[in-house]
């Protein structure tokens, strides 16, 4: 390009897009030392709702040569911790010393241990205040979690607030360094069969619930457990933010891109309503999944596989040997494919999840909201 000729890059946010305006980070002025330059996003860049960059022209002729364009994080001074959690009850209550001393070794500031209630009151209170204690001394937060579909069921809702009672009502009992730093609840109503829970009905009965533990939690901190799929739900979000002080996502992939890309919009999330986000990766041990695939059936062709209405709902209906001859739509089997879990799971990957965690970690904590990455399965 022409010495003299500077091209201005401007970034929009959907406000400004909108408007048809932009707002201008700087300019790329022509330069004989370098052919790189890296401009601050403005401050008025609404990023969580960023639409597009715009490359302003100069007056004079000029021809821009652009190779790439990149979004880079700029990370922050102090990086979110690790936290990990423990389903095992016996882990805490029988052998502190060892779990305390496996999650200094792998640098975790966080457990979400399993606590065993009565009601709406936990059941041994002393222990448990002795734990909370002991891992503040090593620098580990506590969290109490608690996972169970069935607690999004209206009929289960008085019992699940119960358990938030409970927890409010220890923190509310024991001094500042034996209280639970929050509580969890991963509910995913999601894996109830359709004739427990509507599909239509689900992320209403959800968020009633979310907002029933808010109440019942009363001050102490509340964070939901939500998978990454759920990102484009805008309305559910959106309503549970007003219940949630955090949200973890379960962000199960092994690919880097994947795992970015999935935890972006919860992030952005988080920005937006100045909630807490973690992003969850697995390294358990996930078992074998058979998928098949079938296709329609030609006339006179056998298929396994029949498509019938029941009630009103759609119903598949799998053979035990194949029919050339139905009244209903049938379908063939045209292959199928075992799934060994390692795009889902770092078991068995664990070097390379180590080796992977900094650069997540980094390039998460742009986001102020960033709480840090959950590992399920790690011990």
């Amino acid at each position: 390009m022409p010495q003299r000729a500077s091209f201005s890059v401007q970034a929009a946010d959907a406000a400004s897009a909108a408007r048809e305006a932009s707002h201008p980070p700087g300019e790329l002025a022509p330069s004989k030392a370098s052919r790189r330059a890296q401009l601050a996003l403005p401050a008025a860049l609404d990023r969580a709702s960023w639409r597009q960059f715009v490359i302003l022209c100069p007056q004079e002729e000029a021809t821009p040569v652009l190779d790439t364009l990149a979004l880079e994080a700029q990370p922050a001074a102090a990086v979110a911790s690790r936290s990990s959690r423990i389903w095992e009850r016996a882990a805490w209550r029988d052998d502190a010393e060892g779990l305390l001393a496996w999650a200094g070794r792998e640098k975790i500031k966080e457990l979400f241990i399993v606590v065993t209630l009565d009601g709406a009151q936990v059941r041994e209170p002393a222990r448990l205040a002795a734990f909370v204690r002991r891992a503040g001394r090593a620098g580990i937060a506590v969290t109490a979690v608690e996972g169970d579909p069935h607690m999004v069921l209206p009929n289960h809702r008085a019992a699940t607030v119960d358990r938030a009672r409970a927890y409010a009502a220890y923190n509310r009992a024991v001094a500042p360094d034996e209280r639970l730093r929050a509580m969890q609840f991963d509910i995913e109503p999601y894996l109830l069969d359709d004739d427990v829970l509507a599909p239509r009905d689900r992320d209403h009965v959800y968020l009633d619930t979310a907002r029933a533990l808010h109440e019942a939690a009363a001050g102490t901190p509340l964070e939901f457990v939500v998978p990454f799929w759920w990102s484009d739900k805008t309305e559910l979000l959106d309503g549970l933010a007003s219940a949630a002080d955090a949200i973890a996502v379960m962000d199960y992939r092994t690919d880097p891109e994947q795992i970015v890309r999935f935890a972006v919009p919860f992030l952005d999330w988080g920005a937006r309503y100045g909630k807490r986000v973690r992003i969850a990766l697995e390294a358990g041990k996930v078992g074998a999944e058979v998928q098949r695939r079938y296709v329609r059936a030609d006339d006179g062709e056998a298929g396994e596989l029949l498509l019938a209405e029941l009630d009103g709902a759609r119903a598949l209906v799998l053979l035990r040997a194949p029919v050339k001859e139905a009244t209903l739509p049938r379908y063939r089997l045209s292959g199928e494919r075992t799934l060994d879990g390692s795009a889902t799971s770092f078991y068995g990957q664990r070097d390379a999840l180590r080796k992977l965690l900094p650069g997540l970690e980094r390039d998460f904590s742009a986001w102020p909201g960033f709480a840090g990455i959950a590992l399920h399965g790690w011990r």
